[in-house]
């Protein structure tokens, strides 16, 4: 069964200096992961938002997900659900 991650584990991941970096980054290695589409979306939001106490440039951040992430998780499509309160 594949896991889907979210964006906390995609960046963690990624940056070596995050406490989970080292299983994150085992578990991108797997290639047993997947992703839905808002998680890269909000990766890209933490890597240029500043909120880790730096900035990845924009078009490094689109490099990093496009050539790094992207070709080891599967992509997920969210599917409309109807909720009812």
């Amino acid at each position: 069964m594949k896991s889907s991650v979210d964006s906390s584990v995609i960046v963690a991941a990624i940056n070596s200096d995050d406490p989970d970096h080292e299983p994150c980054a085992a578990l991108f290695a797997s290639g047993s992961s997947g992703a839905y589409s808002h998680a890269l979306s909000e990766t890209f939001r933490t890597l240029t938002g500043g909120r880790l106490g730096f900035r990845v440039p924009p078009g490094q951040a689109t490099g990093i997900i496009r050539d790094q992430l992207k070709p080891r998780l599967h992509s997920r499509q969210v599917k409309a659900v109807v909720l009812v309160l």
